[in-house]
């Protein structure tokens, strides 16, 4: 089902060709989009963006300078250590599974409030999950916003898709609804017509600068210009590695890519992939079955560290309650699960 509260702008060029098949994404179709999304000249409203997208760019020097003149052993154990927290706490904990699921509770609206104003990113939480909601109601339809009928490039560099604010004061007030659990300020419905940011801006703003210098800070004061050049080159992989994802976390018609006994879903082209899966439990598959769940491994080998660290905050008492579809899922797929059991190891999971 379309979400009507959510609307983007429609793409810089055509998903069909003139007979009505639908065509591949041309290096000038990404390069267009891109431009066109970076283009706060034209339209105001893509101000932030633009300012993000650039610090990304920028980015690329000091990763280009860390693995020229500092990579060693150990800024090397530095930056793989940091890069996994980032994938799996800030990216899949954070950004997937509360701020665009809500898939646990926080047991104090402080606690949203505090990852806010100390996520390193810079990518507004509001523009993740808004279109994340987009790409669940059309996965791998023509509105999809990520997925392999863009290519890699377009997935890469021009897979952000602006949001309409054409949209009456109703809408805006369910967009806002949608993110209440965040904890961010809004901006006014005039306000956001103007800028197409939801959040106030002077909030972002201030939070982003102040994440940015105190992380910079931070890992300057314990390792000096090598571990700050490594700290940049993990964003900058991070950022990547995400876009990556959109475009490899699905199949197509043209090549579904998905495995007997493994992607029992098939209500979409969405793949577990072992590979992201390990790295940041994103077990995409399992997750379009229960989208709502804190857990998405459900079958054996599929470890899903961002599940045992909610698990963990949760027994320190930081977050109150957290849904785990595991027994759900057991149920929709227990016959398809007995016919594959010798893939499955022999037997169903055991509980985590």
């Amino acid at each position: 089902m379309n979400d009507h509260s959510i609307k983007l702008l429609p793409r810089a060029y055509a998903v069909r060709d003139a007979n009505g098949r639908r065509r591949a994404v041309s290096v000038r179709d990404a390069l267009r989009q891109y431009g066109r999304s970076l283009n706060f000249l034209a339209d105001r409203r893509r101000t932030l963006h633009a300012l993000f997208e650039a610090s990304h760019l920028l980015m690329l020097v000091p990763t280009v300078v860390f693995f020229v003149y500092f990579a060693n052993l150990a800024t090397m154990l530095f930056f793989f250590a940091v890069f996994l927290f980032l994938a799996n706490v800030t990216n899949t904990v954070w950004y997937h599974r509360y701020c665009s699921h809500r898939a646990f509770r926080f047991v104090s609206p402080l606690l949203p409030r505090i990852c806010l104003w100390l996520n390193p990113l810079g990518y507004r939480e509001e523009v993740y999950a808004l279109v994340h909601h987009v790409h669940h109601s059309n996965a791998d339809e023509e509105n999809d916003p990520n997925g392999p009928q863009l290519g890699w490039l377009g997935n890469y560099i021009a897979s952000y898709f602006e949001i309409d604010t054409d949209i009456s004061e109703a809408q805006y007030e369910r967009i806002k609804a949608r993110l209440k659990h965040i904890g961010m300020p809004f901006s006014s419905y005039a306000s956001f017509r103007r800028w197409g940011c939801v959040e106030s801006i002077p909030h972002y703003l201030a939070r982003w600068t102040l994440a940015t210098v105190l992380w910079a800070a931070l890992w300057y004061a314990l390792g000096g210009l090598p571990l700050l050049m490594a700290w940049f080159a993990v964003q900058f992989c991070w950022h990547g590695a995400v876009r990556d994802f959109n475009f490899r976390g699905h199949g197509s018609i043209e090549a579904p890519g998905q495995v007997d006994g493994v992607d029992f879903d098939r209500s979409s082209f969405a793949r577990n992939q072992r590979f992201y899966g390990l790295l940041a439990g994103e077990w995409h598959n399992n997750h379009h079955a229960f989208r709502a769940s804190a857990n998405s491994g459900f079958l054996p080998g599929q470890l899903d560290v961002p599940f045992q660290f909610i698990r963990l905050l949760k027994k320190c008492r930081l977050v109150s309650h957290y849904h785990d579809h595991r027994q759900q899922f057991m149920d929709r797929y227990a016959d398809e699960m007995q016919r594959h059991r010798p893939e499955l190891g022999g037997a169903t999971a055991s509980s985590n």
